[in-house]
């Protein structure tokens, strides 16, 4: 189960304030429930990161094609086909 940035947040805002057992530090329990809400606020991070670098590639192989010259060249295939019907491949 994974809980979001914001859950983590409303999770150690109710929990910070109970009453502790004898012997249990509250600055080390304050500590602990900060560290868990730090850990999913990097966990997203991390996923957010993941995103945009599958993005940014996503982006530069677009980048990479002359998307004039492609069109160009889709159209003639196109046009050469509809002029040449027999050498348009169909499954048997």
């Amino acid at each position: 189960m994974s809980i979001t940035y914001p859950e983590a947040l409303d999770l150690r805002a109710r929990l910070v304030h109970l009453p502790m057992p004898e012997g249990v530090d509250r600055a080390q329990f304050n500590a602990l429930l900060t560290a868990g809400v730090r850990d999913v606020l990097l966990a997203e991070l991390d996923a957010l990161d993941e995103i945009r670098a599958i993005k940014d590639a996503a982006v530069e192989v677009s980048q990479a094609i002359e998307w004039r010259e492609a069109g160009r060249r889709i159209a003639t295939r196109r046009q050469w086909l509809a002029a040449n019907p027999w050498a348009i491949r169909r499954p048997m």
